[in-house]
């Protein structure tokens, strides 16, 4: 099997052949798999040709390293930016240059395009790789595979192990394998050298406090942030699993000894704190009582590239000062 490129007809037209082909056609088989059957991109090869087997399972063969690469997600852009020259990006995310969301504001040259996942955005650019997740839109990532366009698509993300997959078959994908081996090897380091510092400390419960009332439990980057951090996550004693709204009278039955603020300001300061060390209702919980309430900066606390150890590494220090004063 060689390798197809979108054609270069109006984006218009071919995003209509597509969707006649998945309504009628013979990629009927891509059109009935919804977010659930869709997978994690996989790569096979030392060397190029490699064989890649996309989201809908059809296998592809990369005959090089890609030229044009599209990222549809931030954490694409962010690992992106790691491992190729931006001569082979052929866009990115508008979010690339949001201060408070981006870890990478000024890295992307501004004559590389800035887009949203739309499908027709990305045909338009000619791609000769895309990269999605798994909260990309099925039909998005359906269509591009009906174009016959190779897709990267991050599915694990709810672990450092996960980033650290997602980050190799990137590297593989583009050809960048040194690289990606030499961002993942950082990473194992600065995360053993945290934990072994924190290991024989005391663990305070720590609630992590996102606006809306949300929170993390369990099966998430940040839930594995807070137990490397030397804390136990308090949304673990609801059983609660993954981003979870919780009703505020069920966070202050919680009492927890610390609290972590995502602080989305393009300039992170005490604001983002203020709400709760001044609520009423909130005056006899220990973490308020003891002043020990926390803003971190929001782009490092959901990031799902490398730069999430920034998250670790500043969540250890606000839980543990005395052990990580460097």
């Amino acid at each position: 099997m060689t390798l197809r490129r979108a054609s270069a007809l109006p984006t218009t037209l071919i995003l209509a052949g597509l969707i006649g082909l998945l309504t009628y056609g013979n990629s009927a088989r891509v059109a009935l798999l919804g977010d659930g059957l869709l997978q994690g991109t996989r790569i096979e090869g030392d060397r190029f040709p490699k064989r890649l087997t996309g989201p809908d399972g059809a296998v592809q063969v990369i005959p090089a390293p890609p030229q044009r690469i599209v990222s549809a997600i931030l954490s694409g852009d962010h690992i992106l930016a790691a491992l190729v020259p931006p001569r082979h990006l052929a866009g990115v995310t508008y979010l690339v240059d949001d201060p408070s969301i981006s870890n990478i504001t000024g890295l992307i040259p501004p004559s590389v395009p800035r887009i949203a996942a739309e499908i027709e955005t990305l045909l338009a650019l000619q791609p000769d790789l895309v990269l999605v997740a798994d909260y990309t839109r099925a039909e998005t990532v359906r269509l591009l595979a009906a174009a016959h366009i190779p897709v990267v698509r991050f599915h694990q993300h709810a672990s450092f192990r996960g980033v650290m997959d997602n980050i190799r078959t990137l590297g593989q994908v583009v050809g960048a394998v040194p690289q990606a081996e030499q961002i993942i090897d950082d990473m194992r380091r600065r995360i053993d050298a945290v934990v072994q510092r924190v290991r024989e400390r005391k663990r305070p419960r720590v609630l992590y406090h996102a606006p809306g009332g949300y929170t993390m439990g369990a099966e998430t980057l940040i839930d594995e942030m807070i137990e490397q951090a030397g804390g136990i996550n308090v949304a673990r004693e609801l059983q609660l699993t993954g981003p979870v709204k919780v009703q505020q009278e069920v966070m202050l039955s919680l009492a927890p000894d610390v609290i972590i603020v995502a602080d989305w300001s393009a300039t992170p300061g005490p604001q983002a704190i203020q709400g709760l060390l001044h609520n009423p209702v909130w005056q006899h919980i220990p973490a308020v009582t003891n002043r020990r309430v926390y803003a971190m900066r929001g782009a490092w606390l959901t990031s799902l590239s490398h730069y999430a150890v920034h998250g670790l590494e500043a969540m250890a220090r606000i839980l543990h000062p005395e052990a990580l004063a460097w």
